[in-house]
């Protein structure tokens, strides 16, 4: 479970709003006056379960101090059992045309189950994570080592990840470069992984090579020829070069037919078994 930087709150709150203010569309509700809420919401007789579901999310600590920034938000809410007493709810801003975040709620319990607010730090808040963060990269094994002999000839920039609530920091030197993705708490500050922020950008251009190269093979004459009546074929591709594969149709271990391709120039350059 990723963990979040946040300030600390009361959780016994107010909702601020009357029922009268929110607009309502469907399950799709407007509390533009909520800020925060908790376990001792106020349950009207004329809310609706949705109207209740959305406004006990909105108002947990986290999400109202992310709502905040989205004056226009809306709720959505939707019962996950026949009971209907687990709501699931979602939000979203038009402005931003951004998601904002779900949770659910026991509307039996009148207790918010879990929630995700995608939040960022405020610049106080970020400061104040920075002046952690920074040290404990700087005095970090794995991390030095891979600057290593020269941290100054490496280009740093530390950042927080809001969508996945860690702290990240990029490093690079010309072609090289890593990001090491950290999980802060109270106490401790934590390395989650250290990766190559283009290696599956590179996995994904070899595979759409690799289908680029099966396509034009297909194109190839003989291929129809060569695999009809035959069932449980495979197909293999290898790259060569930049931009020559070969391609093999098999099945039962035994070669049905093979091209070379290239698919800069969209070329079957030749064909066998």
């Amino acid at each position: 479970m990723r963990r979040m930087i946040m300030a600390i709150l009361s959780v016994t709150v107010l909702l601020s709003t009357s029922v009268a203010a929110w607009a309502q569309e469907g399950t799709s509700v407007f509390l533009p006056g909520v800020v925060a809420a908790g376990k001792n919401a106020t349950d009207k007789p004329t809310e609706t379960p949705e109207e209740r579901a959305i406004a006990l999310v909105a108002a947990a600590p986290n999400m109202a101090l992310h709502l905040a920034n989205y004056p226009d938000w809306t709720g959505n809410a939707w019962a996950e059992n026949d009971e209907g007493t687990i709501y699931g709810v979602d939000f979203w801003s038009d402005a931003a045309q951004e998601w904002l975040g779900n949770g659910r709620v026991d509307l039996d319990q009148n207790v918010v189950l879990n929630y995700y607010a995608p939040r960022d730090l405020t610049p106080e808040e970020f400061q104040v994570g920075l002046a952690r963060v920074k040290p404990f990269l700087d005095d970090d094994p794995e991390v030095q080592a891979r600057l290593a002999p020269n941290p100054d000839f490496w280009y740093e920039g530390i950042y927080f990840n809001r969508w996945d609530q860690v702290w990240e920091a990029y490093y690079e030197r010309g072609l090289d470069a890593f990001i090491v993705a950290m999980h802060v708490d109270a106490d401790n500050i934590y390395v989650d992984s250290v990766y190559d922020p283009y290696g599956f950008d590179e996995a994904e251009a070899l595979e759409e090579q690799r289908n680029r190269a099966i396509s034009l093979a297909w194109e190839a004459p003989g291929i129809d020829v060569a695999i009809e009546g035959v069932d449980n074929w495979a197909t293999y591709a290898e790259k060569q070069s930049d931009v020559l594969w070969t391609v093999e149709f098999a099945a039962e271990n035994r070669s049905l037919f093979a091209a070379f391709v290239n698919i800069e120039t969209w070329e079957v350059i030749e064909v066998g078994n």
